[in-house]
């Protein structure tokens, strides 16, 4: 008796022990995560001789109009841009948060988050002060093919406020102090018109 339940102990042990092991293997690695995460939220190759990254507030006009330069850009240097976009919402604008907490959720709906991305911008003055923007967000997500109920849980998870927390925690680090600024192959500028200028000089010398 007392070996049978040796034997019993024992594979209980196993079987735990194999349990912790086998969830610790399938658990998704947070770094495989995070890369997954900002592929999703990038447009290009990462081969492109000039990387672009965006720290922006979706409430910010100049971060609205700041898209247009960079769709222009994107277009006539195909292929020779990385665009990376980084959330910094600023505490002076009401919904800002909101916005950034619901175009992450976007981000993990393979596919969608630049299109999630550009209805927040192309409708910003309808939801910058509205009390109710979450309704106006789920109805861009439903627009652009977003799981509605997902991006809803989703944006109400403490976890996603967090890693919006820390992506800007992460700019400030990095020098930023204001939107949009951008990091144009690792050098800090902030504004549209620095933004242009940097393009078109990179380019230019590359002509030369």
């Amino acid at each position: 008796m007392l070996k049978n339940k040796s034997v019993a102990t024992a594979a209980v042990l196993f079987f735990c022990v194999g349990a912790v092991f086998l969830a610790r293997t399938l658990k998704p690695n947070p770094e495989q995560i995070l890369k997954q995460r900002i592929a999703e939220r990038s447009l290009g190759s990462e081969k492109a001789p000039l990387w672009v990254t965006e720290y922006f507030d979706y409430q910010c006009p100049p971060c609205a109009a700041a898209r247009m330069t960079l769709e222009s850009a994107l277009k006539e240097h195909p292929g020779q841009i990385y665009l990376q976009a980084r959330f910094y919402p600023l505490p002076s604008h009401k919904n800002a948060m909101k916005a950034a907490l619901y175009a992450e959720c976007a981000s993990r709906q393979k596919g969608k988050f630049w299109k999630f991305h550009e209805e927040l911008f192309e409708h910003q003055s309808d939801w910058a002060m509205d009390d109710y923007a979450p309704i106006k967000f789920a109805s861009y997500a439903g627009n652009v093919g977003l799981n509605v109920s997902q991006m809803d849980a989703c944006s109400h998870d403490p976890e996603t406020e967090k890693i919006v927390l820390e992506e800007k925690k992460k700019g400030k680090e990095l020098g930023v102090k204001i939107t949009p600024s951008f990091f144009i192959n690792g050098k800090i500028v902030v504004g549209i018109n620095s933004l242009k200028n940097e393009i078109d000089a990179f380019f230019e010398e590359k002509k030369a």
